[in-house]
């Protein structure tokens, strides 16, 4: 595909093409289902089939928004992980506005901890987590 030609979104064999011009929002999403490294079924995400721009608010009401999104998804721990790892920086991942991630690699690296085990506990009760951080410090 050419630069000028602009990316179509979801192009399979055999899929009738709707000639869906891809927008950021969609190309990041679909980056995340596309990415080898990390060996999660994406097909199971609550973001599947959604309109990408929830995933990229910019309100904190669209945060909120994409956050209950996140909520309900079977895979957000990877999607979050992965978002960590890859330092994204814009958008909801797996739970996490852009500023939530900030903090939890901040803490991850102040108290030498792995990802996983990291975002594991931000899952399971995120203001916890902050607030158990500013009251050791």
């Amino acid at each position: 595909m050419s630069i000028s030609s602009p990316e179509r979104f979801n192009e399979e064999p055999g899929v009738e093409n709707t000639n869906k011009v891809a927008t950021d929002a969609e190309r990041e999403i679909q980056s995340l289902h596309d990415t080898p490294s990390y060996y999660f079924d994406t097909s199971l995400a609550e973001c599947s089939g959604k309109d990408p721009n929830i995933f990229f608010p910019s309100t904190s009401v669209g945060v909120f928004e994409a956050k209950l999104i996140c909520a309900r998804c079977v895979i957000r721990d990877d999607c979050l992980i992965q978002a960590i790892e890859e330092n994204e920086d814009n958008g909801v991942w797996g739970g996490a506005s852009e500023r939530d991630r900030r903090r939890i690699k901040a803490i991850k690296r102040r108290e030498h901890l792995d990802t996983r085990s990291v975002t594991k506990e931000f899952l399971i009760n995120p203001e916890a987590f902050f607030r158990k951080r500013r009251m050791n410090n």
